[in-house]
């Protein structure tokens, strides 16, 4: 023990923190939480210990009461903690299930359905309704099912991990063709996958400035908006290819839209990450009236600056989302003193309410 000895304590206590350290160190192992000692402080792994030895008291079997309570415990740390994930396999169970590459115009697609093992079914169309024949009024769409598989994730960085594709099938021979509904489908490669070895996953956080431009160009990523990844949006980066697929996860704020209504007038926000977000206001008789605008850079942002595009003047804007984003909580300040009044703000520029979830746009 003259290796591991402590000066000016006695020898009882020097075993008892010794067997204490050795104790601490095997629990860190059995929760995964060992392999992170070098990136979290000493304050946040103190942290997750005190929940997990609060989370394990009075169960007998303290190994699966520990691992139970990592497996909660680490879905909560997703939104703000997402690069202490600690292995691939629990990185692929956090991921969207599906998986899409497209421009976002033209008549062509590629989406999968992501699996928690690796696997995954897709399918890639591209309609030309004005490649049309005899026997095929209707036009042309090049078509592949397909079903693959990459390999466990290994991280490759903070924000990052990587992955090989192991197998992928597509049905049918490519080029040959049948007829269905006034339709020539003919079958073709699955795009997207082109040259397609090792792959990339993106994590919500990772600075817009580390991803290349054809990534920003697939993921529908601008500088000009965003400074970070959004929270809940993931992109799978084909690096021999140059293509990438974009999950958004289901509860996550973007896409959603948010309103309030006082004596037959509506409010609504409409987050955005790949434009300027908008709150709006509208008159008894539907018509826009207010269409305050800010750009949404970081997902920890709750003060912006915005700017009224039916001429109202400059204004300030504070959110407060609820946990689950079922909610959110609005104040807008009018720099020039903008009357609120016909929506249940005041006369000299202030709002403030709650604002509902009520679907997607």
């Amino acid at each position: 023990m003259a290796g591991n000895s402590l000066p000016g304590i006695s020898c009882k206590w020097q075993i008892r923190f010794l067997l204490l350290r050795r104790k601490k160190r095997n629990i860190l192992k059995l929760t995964g939480l060992y392999s992170m000692r070098k990136i979290c402080s000493p304050a946040v792994l103190c942290l997750l210990l005190c929940f997990l030895a609060a989370a394990g008291c009075g169960n007998k079997n303290r190994t699966a009461g520990i691992q139970m309570t990592v497996l909660e415990f680490s879905g909560s740390l997703e939104l703000k903690l997402e690069h202490f994930l600690p292995d691939g396999k629990v990185l692929l169970e956090q991921l969207p299930g599906g998986f899409d590459f497209s421009s976002g115009a033209g008549g062509w697609a590629t989406y999968f359905n992501l699996h928690t093992d690796g696997t995954f079914t897709g399918r890639y169309h591209d309609s030309d309704m004005g490649d049309a024949g005899t026997g095929y009024s209707a036009g042309t769409v090049y078509v592949c099912n397909f079903d693959g598989k990459f390999s466990i994730p290994e991280r490759a960085g903070r924000y990052t991990y990587a992955m090989t594709l192991e197998y992928l099938n597509g049905e049918g021979t490519p080029g040959t063709e049948y007829y269905e509904d006034n339709i020539r489908y003919i079958y073709s490669e699955p795009y997207g996958f082109d040259d397609g070895e090792e792959f990339l996953i993106y994590l919500p956080g990772c600075p817009l400035e580390k991803m290349s431009e054809e990534l920003l160009f697939w993921s529908g990523m601008y500088t000009g908006i965003r400074e970070t990844l959004p929270s809940g949006y993931y992109v799978i980066y084909n690096v021999n290819g140059k293509q990438g697929f974009v999950g958004m996860k289901e509860d996550s704020l973007w896409g959603k839209r948010y309103t309030s209504f006082h004596e037959g007038r509506r409010m609504e926000l409409r987050p955005s990450y790949y434009s300027e977000s908008h709150l709006m206001l509208f008159s008894e008789g539907g018509e826009v009236a207010a269409d305050l605008c800010f750009a949404w850079a970081r997902d920890d942002g709750k003060e912006f600056q915005a700017y009224d595009s039916c001429g109202g003047g400059d204004y300030r804007i504070s959110l407060s989302f609820s946990r689950e984003n079922g909610q959110v909580e609005i104040s807008v300040t009018s720099l020039s003193g903008y009357d609120f009044s016909p929506w249940g703000g005041t006369e000299e520029g202030v709002l403030a309410g709650v604002f509902e979830n009520r679907g997607g746009f």
